[in-house]
């Protein structure tokens, strides 16, 4: 059985993102720049839900909106990939995309089994027919500059997730992805995506790693 913790409202945001090789070239960048890091070093590890025929996948991948993407996220720990009777405490985060900006809806909930997480998350999400695709695992730095938030994450990997929650196939990844994140109801410019000697780019750790984990795998 799970808990309702708390609930958080939804921000709509802007994102833009850059990728980088060299994890060292993005936290040297952000030094230059004078960005102060705000939070301590944190492991983000994250379920995400589809649809059978990859609704979320496809939408991402043709950058439809609005589109949806769903998620279970713990925070400084693994999800359990064997033991299953751990207890995990995490997030369920409903992530909208529209063409003015991102929101995000949250419901925190404890679990004392993750085979609750498939049952948890589709009456979280009101959808019969969502089901585990891919766990993600990464490390993350938080920075702030000119009053705009930015996160790098690091040390990606992932793995299949099957409905009976085993994890198969993982792999790593060595890029690392610098995101700046406005507050669009603050309706002011903002000054660091001028800064960054680097092309934005559209991705997404959920359609770049389902490719490679699902989609097209043979």
């Amino acid at each position: 059985m799970s808990a309702i913790i708390d609930f958080d409202q939804n921000i709509l945001r802007s994102e833009k993102k850059y990728i980088t090789r060299s994890r060292c070239y993005a936290f040297e960048l952000l030094n230059f720049l004078g960005a102060r890091e705000q939070h301590t070093q944190r492991s983000v590890a994250s379920i995400y839900f589809d649809t059978l025929a990859f609704n979320s996948f496809f939408d991402g991948e043709e950058g439809s909106v609005p589109r949806k993407k769903y998620r279970y996220r713990v925070y400084n720990e693994e999800l359990p990939t064997e033991k299953k009777t751990k207890q995990i405490s995490g997030v369920f985060e409903k992530k909208e995309t529209f063409a003015t900006g991102r929101s995000k809806l949250k419901w925190r909930r404890a679990l004392s089994d993750i085979n609750d997480l498939t049952a948890e998350a589709r009456e979280t999400f009101q959808n019969k027919q969502l089901f585990p695709t891919i766990y993600i695992q990464y490390e993350r730095r938080y920075f702030r500059l000119s009053n705009v938030d930015i996160t790098v994450d690091f040390n990606m990997n992932a793995c299949k997730v099957t409905s009976d929650y085993r994890f198969l196939n993982r792999f790593f990844d060595d890029r690392s992805v610098i995101e700046v994140k406005q507050n669009l109801r603050e309706n002011i410019e903002c000054p660091v995506e001028r800064k960054i000697p680097l092309l934005s780019a559209r991705f997404s750790k959920y359609c770049e790693f389902s490719k490679r984990l699902l989609i097209c795998r043979t």
